[in-house]
């Protein structure tokens, strides 16, 4: 976070802002959250567990809607739903009986 959310003063890699006194230490812990989920979304990704990948990345967009965490997140359902139509899930009998 460059820029507090408060007054968009810049915050210099502080966790209270200088000028509004907000402080911002959950807000950044989210942030980094955010970024460490995406990471493990695009692990998930290369080891081709696309229902993980997807999980993760939308976990990321909500934890921090960035265009970079709406891209990834729709990159990776785009990509796990045309693997879905490439092999599409074996149906379990019991499921079916359940729903």
């Amino acid at each position: 976070m460059e820029r507090c959310p408060q007054c968009r003063a810049r915050l210099k890699g502080k966790t209270v802002c200088g000028r509004c006194e907000t402080d911002l230490d959950i807000v950044q812990t989210v942030e980094a959250t955010a970024d460490i989920l995406a990471r493990k979304a695009v692990k998930s990704l290369l080891a081709d567990d696309f229902p993980a990948a997807a999980k993760l990345a939308a976990t990321a967009w909500k934890l921090q809607a960035s265009p970079f965490h709406r891209a990834l997140a729709g990159f990776i359902e785009k990509k796990y739903h045309d693997d879905l139509l490439d092999h599409p899930r074996q149906s379990d009998p019991v499921e079916e009986l359940i729903f």
